[in-house]
Order: C-alpha cells, then sequence, then structure tokens
C-alpha cells in the first residue's frame, strides 16, 4: 500500500523514520494514528504534500540505517523494548522533571510566566496517571500477553473470561493514552510550542526543552503500543474467540 493511502499510524509503523516527520509538523501518529494522513494534515494546518515528500526522504535514509521494524519483531521482544527504552526513561524522568518544575515555582522570579504553575499542575496529574498506567501494564497486561503468545504457540486454549479481561484492559489503556496525550498537548499549548518567549531565564528555557524530550519520547512509546502491540493482541484475541 502506498504510503499516502495509510493511516498516520500505520506510516509510524512501517516508516520509523516518519516519526521525526510527524514530530516536526505536530501530527498526532500515537493517539490518534486511525486517521487519514490528509486529514491529520489538515487539522495541523500543513500541506500534506510536503509532508509525503519529506516521508519519502526519511524513508531513504532509513533504508541505510536499517532500524528494528517493530511490526515484524516478536511481541516478547517489542515488549521488553517498550519496557526497557520507554517505561524505564519515564520512571526515571517523571519525579526527576516535576521536581526541577518546583524548584522554578519555589523561586518565584518575575521572568517565570504565569503559565509555569499551570504546567506543573498539568504535569503533575500526568506523572499521577502515567506511573499508574505503567504498574497496570508490568504487572497484570504484560504478564497476561505473555501467557496468550504462549499459549498460541502451544495450541493450548487460553480461558475465554482471561481473554475478555486482556481485552477490556487494553481498551482502558487505550483511552488512558488519550488523556496522556491531551495533557501533552496542554503543556505544549501554554508553552507555546516549548518557546516561550516571554522568559529569557535559562532554567525556564532548559526546562521546555527537556519536556519536548520528554514529549517526543511518550509519543512513540504510545505509539509502539497503540499502533503495534495491542492491535496484534486483539488480532489473537480474536480468532481464539
Amino acid at each position: 500500500m502506498a504510503v499516502a493511502q495509510m493511516t498516520v499510524g500505520e506510516i509510524a509503523s512501517h516508516v520509523p523514520a516518519s516519526l521525526r516527520v510527524f514530530e516536526r509538523f505536530h501530527i498526532d501518529y500515537c493517539c490518534n494514528g486511525s486517521k487519514s494522513l490528509f486529514r491529520a494534515c489538515r487539522e495541523s494546518g500543513v500541506a500534506a504534500d510536503e509532508v509525503l515528500s519529506e516521508i519519502e526522504e526519511a524513508r531513504t535514509t532509513e533504508a541505510e540505517e536499517e532500524p528494528t521494524d517493530w511490526t515484524e519483531a516478536p511481541t516478547s521482544e517489542l515488549i521488553d523494548h517498550i519496557v526497557r527504552q520507554h517505561h524505564w526513561y519515564t520512571w526515571a524522568e517523571l519525579p526527576r522533571l516535576e521536581q526541577l518544575l518546583g524548584k522554578l515555582l519555589q523561586s518565584y522570579h518575575p521572568e517565570y510566566p504565569e503559565a509555569l504553575l499551570l504546567v506543573s499542575g498539568v504535569f503533575r496529574g500526568l506523572r499521577g496517571e502515567l506511573e499508574q498506567h505503567m504498574i497496570k501494564e508490568q504487572t497484570q497486561l504484560f504478564p497476561a500477553i505473555a501467557e496468550i503468545e504462549n499459549a498460541e504457540k502451544l495450541g493450548i486454549s487460553v480461558p475465554q473470561p482471561s481473554l475478555a479481561l486482556v481485552d477490556r484492559a487494553i481498551c482502558g489503556l487505550l483511552h488512558e493514552h488519550e488523556l496522556s496525550g491531551q495533557a501533552l498537548k496542554e503543556i505544549r499549548q501554554v508553552t507555546r510550542e516549548f518557546h516561550d518567549s516571554k522568559s529569557s531565564r535559562g532554567a525556564y528555557l532548559a526546562l521546555l526543552e527537556e519536556l519536548q524530550h520528554f514529549e517526543e519520547d511518550l509519543h512513540i512509546h504510545i505509539h509502539l503500543e497503540s499502533n503495534i502491540l495491542f492491535p496484534r493482541v486483539r488480532k489473537i484475541i480474536a480468532k481464539a474467540v
């Protein structure tokens, strides 16, 4: 299928280098990956032809780099990558960034914009949601997925109630992904795309840069689950029902 005919989630899955293109144009490929490229571009106010051109250019570079194709990787390997590459990073960054926000708020410097208080509140809520989200995945969902995958390999049937529980858990986690995406958008909006010109304070501008890096990693994290892992698991469940 041609790239132009894919959804943004499909493009992100099959052309990993497109992620940096989507990030640059602020196209939501993780929480709203089911949208067509043309609709996503229209909603982001960018020309689809320009985005397509950059994706094709990124695709050429990608062929030289030979990145991991997570759509083909074993489920266990994909889950291990999500935990080691993204969960661990998120566990470490959440308290560190909240601490930095707290220190800036305590300094009461006049050049820190009023938006800082709002960012702190939104981030505190995001931290609580993400920590609970990752606990559910690591202690409940991921072990259940491993059990389903092993049963499929061995030709053993998994009890229907167990399959239904996993499917409901995925529904809930997808909704939580949407909430996290909304929080990220709110932070981006109040910080004027992480480039708040109302402040010249180096500590605040450095924090905005770190928040942007956090956003980019969380986008990839959510993408791997929403567009690749969860649909794969749901296909297994559908076949078993």
